[in-house]
């Protein structure tokens, strides 16, 4: 059996709890559980969302600078006076 990444944390034990709150009859402490949990869910999607999206910049950053670094040592080359046709 693998694992696909299920955690289980505080917001599903904060779910769970509303709804057994809830079946128990304690329906304004069950709606407060539940409210608080989809809350926590809802802070964890958006922090994932963020560093998922600071990863790409850093890769897009250094795609970037290597791109740079080529263009200048293509123009470096250019302007050396290398004459290109005495290879051909």
């Amino acid at each position: 059996m693998s694992n696909v990444g299920v955690k289980i944390q505080l917001p599903e034990v904060l779910c769970a709890s509303s709804c057994a709150l809830l079946i128990a009859g304690l329906t304004w402490q069950g709606w407060i559980f539940l409210g608080l949990g989809l809350f926590g869910a809802l802070l964890r999607t958006s922090l994932a969302l963020q560093e998922q999206k600071l990863a790409k910049e850093k890769v897009e950053s250094g795609a970037n600078i290597l791109a740079e670094a080529g263009r200048e040592l293509v123009d470096a080359l250019k302007n050396s006076g290398i004459d290109s046709s005495r290879f051909n």
